[in-house]
């Protein structure tokens, strides 16, 4: 028997081999459609333990997948993140506030989220406004490697710390380590509510606000298939906003994202 089927694979020969090789092979086009993108820990945007990983990789999954890929978000700390996306570890990273720090780096895909950002103090702290001015010779925590930090970033009159992650900030702000940090409340409020114990009751929000940025995908300047990543991204999102996709997301991750959503994705 061992023989009759040797020989019949003998008379079949390369052709038979061949289609046993295409057919063990991987879909050469569906890893053309996979994007592995990363994100952080951030409030109800992101986190290993939310609903599709938070409403940015929920929201961006969602668009890329009705565009046609597979997609895998990894959750990792901001820094690190944003340095492997820099050497195309990553195929981008499902969001960042844009900046001046990313434009050398980077291209955005469609705003998706705005956020305020503010400065916190202590509620025992004699700043009681956000004007630049009071903070000269402040120490002022934020993320490291964060967009929308042109005003802060490098000003002389200022002492800044960066850290690794949003929650870090929390202790060192309540020990009186740094006088203020700058970050979008919400998230920062809602890390600290989960501290043990909590610290949410400590902190203010000073107003106005410092800044308005405006989270995109970010995508690695030089990725082979920036062009087509872009166009099939901008369909799709269109596509899904007339879809109501924001509202379906806001009912699972929650309402204060409706004030968040960009003027040109409302409804």
């Amino acid at each position: 028997m061992q023989r009759t089927v040797s020989g019949s694979i003998r008379r079949l020969g390369l052709p038979l081999l061949a289609a046993v090789i295409l057919l063990a092979a991987p879909d050469a086009k569906a890893s053309d459609k996979t994007l592995n993108l990363c994100y952080t820990t951030w409030g109800q945007h992101g986190g290993e333990g939310l609903p599709g990983k938070g409403f940015i990789p929920d929201l961006v999954t969602r668009v890329f997948e009705h565009a046609g890929y597979r997609v895998n978000v990894e959750i990792v700390p901001w820094p690190r993140g944003i340095n492997k996306a820099k050497k195309s570890q990553y195929d981008g990273v499902a969001s960042g506030w844009r900046g001046a720090n990313f434009d050398p780096h980077f291209e955005y895909l469609n705003i998706t989220l705005r956020n305020d950002i503010n400065f916190i103090v202590r509620k025992d702290s004699p700043i009681a406004s956000a004007e630049l001015d009071n903070f000269h010779g402040k120490k002022i925590a934020y993320v490291r490697d964060s967009g929308g930090m042109d005003t802060i970033r490098g000003n002389t009159n200022l002492q800044t710390r960066e850290v690794s992650k949003m929650v870090t900030m929390i202790p060192i702000l309540n020990g009186g380590r740094v006088d203020a940090v700058i970050t979008d409340p919400e998230s920062f409020f809602l890390a600290a509510s989960e501290m043990d114990p909590p610290l949410d009751k400590e902190f203010k929000i000073l107003q106005p606000p410092a800044h308005t940025n405006f989270n995109s995908p970010l995508i690695p300047k030089g990725h082979p298939k920036l062009a087509q990543m872009r166009a099939d991204f901008d369909r799709s999102f269109k596509t899904l906003i007339k879809d109501g996709i924001y509202d379906k997301l806001i009912e699972i991750h929650g309402p204060q994202f409706k004030f968040q959503v960009p003027l040109h994705a409302r409804k």
